[in-house]
């Protein structure tokens, strides 16, 4: 037998067996894209871990506050942070360009160039359409299937209200289309 960093061919099968048989259960390595609708910018997240979870249940919950007298109950929410502490917390990295205007003419500037950023993240959420951040935000509670198991069916019931309505808008957006296209 020979000393240094020589494994014997025994050991090196028995670890080999042993992960097949036994399940991970210290975290995730999973990565997803959300990609825009220009199939050229993206997002890369990761599922929150439990470290994750709690940290962002920390940062967004606010407690409830009671009234003695009137028994009055009052919950602070915040969804905007709630939206924007979740994203923070499961972007990971993300290929987005900004046009940046010089002398009246507007150029692009890459910030896939640069390392990720999350104050160049922060800034992109003050400006970033509204339809853009809830469709990233729904993608990354997918992806999360914990925040799913708190849903109330009253809310299941608000979100399928909430698609069938987009379903509505985009069908008569597009008979719009189709229509001024004929024309």
């Amino acid at each position: 037998m020979t000393l240094g960093t020589e494994t014997a061919p025994e050991a090196t099968e028995m670890v080999e067996d042993l992960t097949s048989q036994f399940e991970n259960y210290w975290g995730t390595e999973e990565e997803f894209v959300f990609t825009l609708p220009d199939g050229k910018q993206n997002f890369t997240i990761k599922p929150l871990d439990e470290g994750g979870k709690t940290l962002f249940q920390k940062m967004t919950n606010k407690g409830i506050r009671v009234n003695q007298k009137t028994q009055d109950a009052h919950l602070d929410i915040d969804p905007a942070s709630e939206r924007h502490t979740l994203i923070k917390n499961s972007v990971i990295d993300y290929t987005l360009m900004v046009p940046t205007f010089h002398a009246g003419t507007q150029k692009i500037k890459s910030w896939d160039k640069h390392p990720f950023s999350k104050k160049s993240l922060e800034q992109w959420l003050e400006k970033a359409n509204p339809k853009t951040v809830q469709e990233l935000e729904l993608f990354i509670r997918t992806k999360n299937p914990w925040m799913q198991d708190n849903m109330s069916t009253k809310e299941i019931d608000t979100e399928i209200d909430r698609l069938l309505e987009l379903k509505k808008q985009a069908s008569e957006r597009e008979v719009g289309e189709a229509d001024s296209a004929n024309k």
